[in-house]
């Protein structure tokens, strides 16, 4: 009797808006007291907007209740469903709950026949949800395999240079070599050339000085 009542008053029960609204550009439709001191809404004027009240409350029984007239209960945990009365109490799954233990509830839920507001079609909501973890799950290893086979790339790559360097660097020590052999084979060539071209530049030496004396 008391669900009758109440759906019969909300029928009847206006919406709170606050005043201005509609003829002032900007304003928001949420509810605010009207203060003006010359507001007819304030003075309840005839044909302007109804103010709330006391008598527009729904009665006491039903208080707190939706629209079945079930007291709704957040649940978090398998052990918050425990202690929820099917008859008078309907659970509600919190938004910070995972999908993975959304999905544990919701099987607990089945097998101790526990009403949920959230979820129409309990049997449904499964599947998909199964379904998409096993995707997330796929798309998971195929990422792994991706970065295994990337880091494998890079190692290979990384030993191919090295291999290069060492060749650079034994090809350099190879002509430094070859450069040290040159450079000390060289002077003995100059001391050959030298003892060679020093008698003439004695000669050459003596035929200025015996000009200079005559």
């Amino acid at each position: 009797m008391e669900l009758k009542l109440r759906n019969e008053m909300k029928k009847k029960k206006p919406v709170f808006v606050r005043s201005g609204y509609g003829n002032i550009k900007g304003l928001d439709k949420r509810w605010r007291k009207p203060k003006g001191m010359h507001s007819k809404m304030r003075l309840k004027k005839k044909g302007r907007r109804k103010l709330p009240n006391m008598g527009y409350r729904s009665p006491k029984g039903m208080r707190g209740l939706n629209q079945r007239g079930l007291r709704e209960v957040l649940v978090n945990n398998i052990g918050d469903l425990s202690n929820i009365n099917n008859k008078t109490q309907i659970a509600l799954i919190s938004k910070k709950v995972g999908l993975k233990n959304k999905l544990r509830i919701l099987k607990m839920a089945q097998d101790l026949k526990v009403n949920i507001g959230n979820t129409k079609n309990i049997e449904e909501f499964l599947k998909r949800a199964e379904q998409d973890l096993e995707e997330r799950k796929q798309e998971t290893k195929n990422k792994k395999e991706k970065r295994k086979k990337a880091k494998e790339k890079v190692v290979e790559e990384s030993k191919e240079k090295k291999k290069e360097e060492k060749l650079d660097e034994e090809k350099k020590k190879e002509e430094t070599k070859k450069a040290i052999e040159m450079v000390q084979e060289k002077p003995n060539e100059t001391k050959k050339e030298t003892t060679l071209k020093q008698p003439k530049q004695d000669i050459k030496g003596l035929q200025k000085r015996i000009g200079r004396t005559v």
